[in-house]
């Protein structure tokens, strides 16, 4: 029997652009949650190991790859808190997300679908930030000085190198 979608998995689902071949990874996600943990966002993307599915939730940023007849699913799993910064580029027909965390990890999301790779990167950084500010002891105030770092690369005058760098300074 086919695992059947949670709620907000089936709408996260329903709202990508590229869902042909995911199906099954999206039944896949439901298995990967805990209780309550809520799925905001879904999109399709090569990560890590391959094609595969990139889940957003109140938590954290999930990869799903379910490698169909051969009978094996890859999952990694980064808690929005590690996440640091996230930075969308793009070419002629997609683009590559990468995510920075505290570890100095680098996990990079190719061949993302142009508009939604471009709102997931911004929602993933927003959602990563949010989180770490609800669960901080102290209150988070969005400093100045990366809002506007951020703010010139996303007009194109940084490039992501020097956002990178600048951001390192800070």
């Amino acid at each position: 029997m086919k695992p059947e979608m949670r709620d907000d998995v089936r709408i996260a689902y329903e709202q990508m652009k590229a869902k042909f071949l995911y199906k099954k990874a999206a039944r896949r996600v439901t298995n990967h949650l805990h209780g309550d943990e809520h799925v905001f966002m879904m999109t399709s993307a090569l990560y890590v190991r391959g094609a595969g599915l990139l889940a957003l939730t109140d938590r954290r940023l999930l990869y799903v790859q379910d490698a169909g007849g051969l009978g094996y699913e890859h999952i990694h799993s980064t808690s929005l808190d590690s996440i640091t910064t996230v930075t969308w580029t793009m070419n002629t027909f997609s683009g590559t997300m990468k995510v920075h965390t505290t570890g100095g990890e680098v996990l990079e999301a190719r061949q993302m679908v142009i508009g939604e790779g471009s709102e997931f990167a911004d929602r993933l950084q927003e959602q990563a930030r949010l989180y770490r500010q609800q669960n901080s002891t102290q209150p988070v105030a969005e400093d100045s000085s990366t809002q506007t770092l951020h703010t010139l690369w996303k007009q194109g005058v940084l490039t992501e190198e020097e956002f990178l760098t600048a951001l390192k300074r800070l």
